[in-house]
């Protein structure tokens, strides 16, 4: 949040200078993208990939992993 709201300041601070350009989003497109890629992995696919464990232990299929 707080690399969006500095990236809206700058945006702002650009905008009431006119020297506005389709560059200047870049940035911020390009974090906003890597943070989603990184919310993806963590609540889709590590989500997924958890449940499919914790069915199959579930049903017996294997060993709970001790952290000893």
């Amino acid at each position: 949040m707080g690399l969006l709201f500095g990236s809206a300041g700058m945006l702002k601070e650009h905008a009431e200078k006119g020297t506005l350009k389709w560059l200047d989003a870049l940035g911020p497109l390009f974090y906003t993208l890597v943070f989603a890629a990184v919310w993806w992995l963590n609540e889709v696919h590590t989500v997924r990939k958890l449940q499919r464990k914790r069915t199959k232990l579930m049903a017996g299929g294997e060993e709970p992993e001790t952290s000893c």
